[in-house]
């Protein structure tokens, strides 16, 4: 029963004396009640005229008590509790009607050509302005990797990528699979490994001039093979593959930042949020547009959010792939229905405004799953909460307080300063604490839940948590 009825029948109920702190379920048992209480009061003037001399007893009556309306823990799409339950009650936002002349008073307004988000250009934004801070780099030796050569990788010393590995100066030596720390401004993204296939007419410089590479690095990538005889095999053979170290996530991530900008001009201008994200709903939802360079949608039909949330998305990956350079897949799970509400085992996700991000994993795990804490890659996943920061729309970001730890170990590591962190994540201070904008939130220890703030243009919009 709506909270009104049923207010509005507690107060009759207590007016006619139903004691016992006893709240009316129904509008028509209060309604019996009174013309009881009407029939028992026109009977009690007569005796009252014969025992007008009767004291009146006196009467206590009981203060009704307020009921909690917060409900079990939900489990999310991975089987981890749900953290709306943070002092938000469970249920509809407005009855069905109200839902109703709010959704025909937008749709209204958006036909006269008020109340739609405007649509972006796709032209190209002008650059921010570099961040020239360093940062930490765990850089992976291979074959044909020198100081100096890393030194012009990087644009740093050669010294003083010796101070800061304790080589020797003398000889500083780089052995192939180990790892050397670079502190750098503006690192390149990291090279990928590729096998080539070679085909019939192929050369070394003409496999090395395809893939942009040195002919002396390649092969040195490709040492020779000695046969049963004692001599070196031939390398160059149709049919077999080469190994090729390129640079190829700088120019992937330029594609991606490119395509990310057509792609948000093409997202309507017309998804709605309406309501709280655990008591609303979502007017002419937008779905998350497919696009497997930027992101992987697990489940299509709960990919739907507000124009304003799905282009901070699109925007926010797209400049995470940019200064990450991580390659591997990104996986979206729930945003919202297509016309939002409750669908379960979520107790968010109605007004289109939450996401579920899957955390980034290692490039060594070969797995597609929800990562354990070890396998995840910290320093992408802090890019990742940087990016989506940094676009200034976002209002929290739900992730396990154990996990803020380690995410706080790495980014400090990768030379985030401290003020920043502290701006950012919670930890450490106490987990219920009012501070930063990654919050803690049970069980979430396999992805990030983003809450996208209302834009400019949801009056119906709440952001209150």
């Amino acid at each position: 029963m709506p909270f009104a009825r049923r207010l509005h029948a507690w107060l009759v109920a207590a007016a006619l004396g139903l004691g016992g702190g006893a709240i009316v379920d129904d509008a028509s048992a209060a309604t019996s009640a009174a013309k009881k209480s009407t029939a028992k009061k026109s009977t009690a003037k007569k005796s009252t005229a014969k025992k007008s001399t009767a004291k009146k007893p006196t009467s206590t009556k009981a203060k009704p008590q307020l009921r909690s309306a917060s409900g079990p823990e939900a489990i999310d799409e991975e089987g981890e509790g749900d953290e709306l339950g943070e002092g938000e009650a469970e249920g509809p936002l407005n009855p069905e009607d109200e839902y109703a002349r709010i959704e025909a008073e937008i749709l209204e307004e958006q036909a006269k050509g008020r109340s739609i988000a405007p649509i972006p250009e796709p032209e190209p934004e002008p650059a921010p302005a570099p961040d020239d801070s360093p940062v930490w780099v765990d850089h992976e030796v291979i074959a044909g990797d020198t100081v100096e050569s890393l030194a012009g990788r990087y644009n740093v010393q050669s010294k003083s990528i010796i101070r800061w590995n304790k080589l020797d100066a003398k000889k500083p030596r780089l052995r192939s699979g180990k790892t050397v720390r670079i502190h750098a401004v503006h690192p390149p993204p990291p090279r990928e490994r590729r096998e080539v296939e070679i085909k019939k007419g192929d050369s070394w410089s003409k496999i090395a001039a395809e893939h942009g590479v040195d002919e002396k690095l390649l092969k040195k990538w490709n040492p020779a093979k000695k046969g049963k005889d004692g001599k070196p095999k031939p390398q160059i053979v149709a049919g077999h593959t080469l190994v090729v170290w390129v640079d190829a996530a700088a120019d992937a991530a330029t594609s991606a930042q490119t395509q990310s900008r057509l792609l948000a001009a093409k997202v309507r201008g017309t998804g709605v949020s309406v309501g709280a994200p655990t008591r609303g709903r979502l007017v002419n939802g937008v779905e998350l547009p497919d696009n497997p360079d930027l992101y992987t949608r697990r489940k299509p039909d709960q990919s739907y959010g507000s124009s304003h949330t799905i282009r901070t998305m699109v925007a926010a990956i797209s400049e995470f792939r940019r200064i990450s350079g991580y390659t591997r897949e990104l996986v979206i799970g729930a945003i919202s229905l297509q016309r939002g509400g409750r669908f379960r085992p979520h107790r968010s996700h109605q007004s289109g405004r939450d996401v579920d991000i899957r955390l980034p994993i290692l490039r060594s795990i070969d797995h597609h799953n929800a990562p354990r804490a070890s396998e995840v890659d910290w320093r992408a996943t802090w890019r990742l909460i940087d990016a989506f920061v940094q676009s200034g729309e976002v209002q929290y970001i739900f992730l396990d307080y154990k996990m803020q730890r380690t995410l706080y170990k790495f980014a400090r590591e990768s030379g985030v300063p401290k003020q920043r962190l502290a701006e950012v994540i919670q930890w450490p201070r106490d987990s219920r604490s009012n501070n930063g904008i990654v919050r803690h939130a049970p069980g979430h220890t396999t992805h990030l839940h983003v809450r996208v703030k209302c834009g400019e243009h949801e009056r119906h919009c709440q952001t209150a948590r």
